[in-house]
């Protein structure tokens, strides 16, 4: 049986293909379904529990090594100043030799004064959705750890979203 999450991306899938245009991907030597500019947004719910309480795979620990300078400076901009808007974490700052998939995390209270946790993803790949949504679960739970917070919402933004026209 699919889990909630499983027919979220599902449906990404979907939407994908039904708005979507061929792209060729030279570097991977295939063709994708390619949606540019999309965002996906996770209300408060089982999804983002899921997400928070899900440990990232391996893979992710070079990421997290990269952002983990920024991160501690995005956290000490919180406490000093916890309405500020400028607590983000960067994902590299060696950006002409390593094209992370996702750039940039933000995190910012909204009106309601609640913590909100969102992600700029170059290009995100729906094979690999799951588990970049994962990674993004562990920093709003280490942005809560650090904190000593609650984070509300996650938004994705996805420069392009795609996957391999070969894929069923």
């Amino acid at each position: 049986m699919k889990t909630e999450l499983e027919n979220f991306i599902e449906k990404v899938k979907i939407t994908i293909k039904n708005n979507d245009f061929i792209q060729d991907d030279p570097r991977l030597k295939r063709k994708t379904y390619s949606l540019i500019g999309h965002r996906i947004y996770f209300e408060p719910g089982r999804v983002l529990s899921y997400l928070k309480e899900t440990k990232p795979i391996i893979k992710y620990r070079q990421d997290w090594e990269r952002m983990n300078d920024t991160f501690r400076l995005a956290c000490r901009e919180l406490t000093n100043n916890p309405d500020s808007r400028r607590a983000v974490v960067l994902n590299t700052q060696d950006y002409d030799e390593i094209y992370p998939c996702f750039l940039s995390i933000q995190i910012a209270k909204d009106k309601d004064g609640k913590f909100n946790v969102m992600v700029y993803q170059r290009s995100g790949d729906i094979e690999k959705m799951k588990d970049d949504l994962v990674f993004f679960g562990y920093v709003m739970k280490k942005f809560e750890e650090m904190l000593n917070i609650e984070t509300k919402h996650l938004a994705v933004v996805y420069g392009s979203l795609h996957y391999d026209v070969n894929l069923k």
